[in-house]
């Protein structure tokens, strides 16, 4: 049932992204946010215990949501652009308050919106899965860390069997 569940959450937010997503400027970006996107959703319905039907219905709330955060990230990348030119440039300070005013209107308009389309995704899920959700942030960060220092560790490992296999007088000192 959970397999069923985590099907659908994928078909709803992560293909139509794929098929229809605009290039990103470095590719390696896209794919990265793309495998997150997967990963999240993936962990949400397992975190969550997502039924077949409050996945259907969270689905579209998720999508949302994730295309709230993709305006938000290209918005905010122009804007640092904008920024980082105005500071080359030596504009004078005037205009660096009114790029940097700018930029502070934008994380508050994302923050309400994203508060808003969270009250919404959440208001389809009974009680206390709506709790878990909250919970599940600090769950997912946690699995990122220990994702990353699990694929450290095997790399000075890889790193530490590759040194020990040169010959003596091809070690470094």
């Amino acid at each position: 049932m959970r397999k069923i569940a985590m099907v659908l959450v994928a078909m709803v937010v992560v293909l139509p992204r794929l098929a229809f997503s605009q290039p990103s400027q470095n590719p390696k970006d896209a794919k990265f946010q793309d495998r997150m996107a997967t990963m999240r959703a993936y962990k949400l319905v397992e975190y969550l215990d997502l039924t077949t039907e409050e996945a259907v219905k969270l689905a579209p709330a998720m999508k949302e949501q994730e295309n709230i955060q993709k305006a938000y990230r290209e918005k905010k990348e122009k804007m640092l652009d904008t920024l980082a030119e105005l500071l080359e440039k030596g504009s004078d300070s005037a205009d660096l308050k009114k790029a940097m005013a700018e930029f502070q209107k934008l994380d508050a308009d994302f923050s309400a919106a994203t508060q808003e389309q969270t009250k919404k995704g959440l208001a389809l899920l009974p009680v206390e899965k709506q709790a878990k959700y909250y919970l599940f942030e600090r769950y997912f960060a946690s699995q990122i860390r220990q994702s990353i220092n699990q694929k450290g560790k095997r790399q000075q490992q890889t790193g530490e069997q590759n040194q020990q296999s040169q010959p003596e007088n091809m070690q470094p000192e």
